[in-house]
């Protein structure tokens, strides 16, 4: 019996010596993996506003393949009214966006879209995973022979990595609402709908 005593408070003794080192060896690595997870992160979000700025060249140069490239091969794709595009590949998303800019389709400012360009600023990047993140696009578009003459909008996409590159898997353009303080609060005043907040 006291052999088994002796045992366990050479155990306790061994464990009471050893956890505070295990401790600060644990304490250590976890400084060390948030480090590298910020420093890994700031790459990532380098790459991501890369991926926002492709978009943006794309646009003002009206060049549909360069601002698809953004995009993932297959992505879903929600157009300013809401139209929802599941499943759209890179190639239909480039000829979609080429027409449109060579075409005199209206844009919401009045010209047509090929004489739209458009100011990007990534507003937000959260990381949902070191692969996958959601980046909330503030966007202003504007006429070029009318640079003053602008509409807002807000883009919502999710991002994945994908052999080392981040791309486009989800796109959500939204116009930003026109918003009115009133006598009773904020007011949103949406083609004559008034609602109250």
């Amino acid at each position: 019996m006291p052999l088994r005593i002796t045992q366990f408070a050479s155990l306790l003794l061994l464990a009471g010596t050893l956890l505070p080192y295990t401790l600060l060896a644990s304490t250590k690595a976890t400084f060390a993996d948030e480090a590298h997870t910020t420093s890994t992160q700031k790459v990532d979000e380098t790459a991501i506003r890369q991926v926002v700025q492709k978009m943006q060249d794309g646009q003002n140069s009206k060049n549909g393949q360069m601002f698809a490239s953004a995009f993932a091969k297959e992505h879903d794709y929600i157009v300013i009214d809401g139209t929802f595009l599941p499943n759209q590949t890179r190639e239909a998303n480039a000829r979609a966006h080429q027409t449109l800019y060579d075409g005199d389709r209206a844009s919401s400012l009045g010209g047509n879209l090929g004489e739209v360009g458009i100011k990007l600023n990534v507003a937000k990047i959260r990381f949902l995973t070191p692969q996958i993140a959601v980046a909330h696009i503030q966007s202003q578009s504007y006429l070029k022979s009318q640079p003053n003459k602008r509409a807002n909008n807000i883009i919502t996409t999710v991002m994945q990595k994908r052999e080392g590159k981040w791309e486009i898997v989800a796109f959500h353009n939204a116009p930003v609402q026109k918003a009115e303080e009133d006598d009773f609060g904020f007011v949103i005043d949406i083609q004559g709908l008034r609602q109250k907040r």
